[in-house]
């Protein structure tokens, strides 16, 4: 009788940085976060992504509870009209909030958490290689390291990710 085995650690691992086309795989993460912003203005949201503490997306519904009239307009426009970009605005939004959250670094949640705070200063808020590096007290190959390792486990769980010698439109 064959042995089952539970899961395959084959479907887990991502691609290393090294195996992927770099520079084509950062450009896509450019176009996705600008597409993201674009529909965040689209349905009247603040165009950059409120971070958490822990450096993850805020939540971006609406209560059920409205306080004001532009929560009403707001809501009155998506119903009436909007809905479709709405619909592209969460499934965006819930694209770059599994992105954030796939970048990890097993069992070192400080490395875990530089890399993700590189990649929010770097890609979502145009942060200075430089000003990170003093700010976080690194050097340039942990920078560039962590913010590789991040890119490349950011692309591969949105599925944006481009392979070396792949071709690119």
């Amino acid at each position: 009788m064959e042995s089952e085995t539970l899961f395959n650690l084959a479907d887990y691992t991502i691609p290393a940085p090294n195996e992927l086309n770099m520079p084509a795989t950062k450009k896509q993460i450019q176009t996705f976060i600008a597409a993201y912003r674009s529909e965040r203005t689209n349905n009247g949201i603040r165009r950059e992504p409120a971070i958490t503490s822990t450096l993850s997306l805020s939540s971006s519904g609406f209560s059920n509870q409205f306080h004001s009239s532009t929560e009403q307009a707001a809501l009155y426009n998506l119903k009436h009209g909007l809905a479709n970009s709405w619909r592209k605005f969460q499934t965006l939004h819930n694209n770059m909030s599994r992105g954030l959250e796939s970048i990890d670094y097993p069992f070192d949640a400080d490395r875990r958490m530089r890399r993700k705070s590189i990649f929010i200063r770097k890609m979502l808020q145009g942060e200075s290689r430089i000003k990170t590096m003093r700010e976080l007290h690194i050097e340039k190959d942990t920078y560039n390291d962590d913010l590789n390792w991040a890119c490349a486990q950011f692309a591969y769980e949105i599925g944006i990710h481009v392979r070396k010698n792949a071709k690119t439109e």
